[in-house]
């Protein structure tokens, strides 16, 4: 048989109920129409004619008794949720916060729907220093209840502590929304406020890129034969020649040993005035100095060259490379006697 005597007995509690409800006369024409219809369903569908079960069930009795179980452990739970929460509180007075941890998580096992005890538990977090857990457990709270103001309050304070002074102020203000004549919320949002507005003022202007070149004596660097000899040598370099003419607009790059490289001379450079000097430096004598300079020069191209440059000269003349770095500093700190450091994070 497709249906077993257990089903049956229940489909036939199921018709008994229904037959019950019908005889009551409690619904109107339309309401017992409509359970007649379904009881004949119910009885054509299971087979239930002529059918006597071998227990007598009131399916509402059964019912009645599932509920007021239920309803029994759910109260047990709470009351033992509740009482796990004054643990926890005691724990936290003799600052036993491993085990007011314990308490709390106990509790919310018991009774998951409770936003104080995940505030509590943030409050032992925070004495542990984790804070991240302790953000959780508000958060967590404040999606329960969203009128937790105390949870507000904890989340403002831990993030003070963090030093994320404009979600503390955010937080303190939420509180007192929901709660305006907390004081300890009022001293602690004028705090967090002054902590904000304190950060804001003692941030470091963000410096102006500094002049790689400033406070280096250039004429002296030129007339150096040291310096010019290993400069010729460098721009020997068809690569060295290559970049220059592209940093220059395309006009001819000087070789430092006169012949010029294979890039062609915009005409503006062939006519444009030449100086020369009488100085050791055969760069300046032999090379135009108001070469036209390309509109998209690219300083980081620049400085690649300067850097490999001294590179070669750390290489070649360790001790050179020395007296001008000495040269650059010195000329920094004259420019700069006093530079104010950055506060401390």
């Amino acid at each position: 048989e497709y249906f077993n005597m257990s089903k049956k007995e229940l489909a036939f509690s199921i018709v008994s109920f229904l037959k019950s409800e019908v005889e009551s006369e409690s619904l109107n024409a339309d309401g017992i129409e409509g359970l007649e219809v379904a009881i004949q369903c119910i009885e054509s569908a299971y087979g239930l004619e002529g059918f006597q079960p071998e227990h007598d069930i009131n399916l509402l009795n059964v019912f009645s008794a599932a509920t007021e179980k239920d309803s029994s452990k759910v109260l047990r739970d709470k009351l033992l949720a509740d009482d796990l929460k004054n643990k926890g509180n005691d724990f936290m007075k003799t600052e036993q916060y491993d085990e007011a941890i314990d308490s709390y998580t106990k509790a919310i096992e018991l009774d998951s729907k409770n936003a104080v005890y995940y505030c509590n538990r943030a409050a032992a977090w925070t004495k542990l220093n984790n804070n991240q857990r302790a953000i959780l457990d508000c958060e967590h709270a404040i999606n329960i209840d969203p009128t937790y103001s105390k949870a507000y309050g904890r989340l403002g304070l831990v993030y003070m502590t963090e030093k994320q002074f404009d979600k503390a102020v955010a937080n303190y203000k939420k509180a007192l929304s929901i709660e305006p004549s907390n004081q300890s919320y009022k001293n602690n949002l004028e705090q967090s406020e002054r902590s904000l507005s304190g950060a804001k003022s003692t941030q470091p202007p963000t410096p102006n890129p500094a002049n790689p070149l400033a406070g280096l004596d250039l004429g002296a660097l030129l007339s150096n034969p040291a310096v010019m000899n290993m400069a010729q040598s460098f721009m020997q370099n068809p690569q060295m020649q290559n970049m220059f003419a592209n940093l220059m607009g395309g006009a001819a790059v000087p070789s430092m040993g006169g012949a010029p490289s294979s890039a062609p001379i915009p005409p503006a450079a062939q006519t444009a005035p030449t100086t020369s000097t009488t100085q050791q430096n055969t760069f300046s004598s032999q090379h135009p100095t108001n070469i036209p300079i390309s509109p998209d020069l690219d300083m980081g191209n620049i400085m690649n060259a300067a850097s490999l440059f001294a590179e070669q000269m750390r290489q070649q003349n360790p001790e050179l490379a020395a007296n001008l770095s000495a040269q650059f500093q010195q000329g920094h700190q004259h420019r700069n006697p006093n530079p104010q450091n950055p506060p401390d994070k």
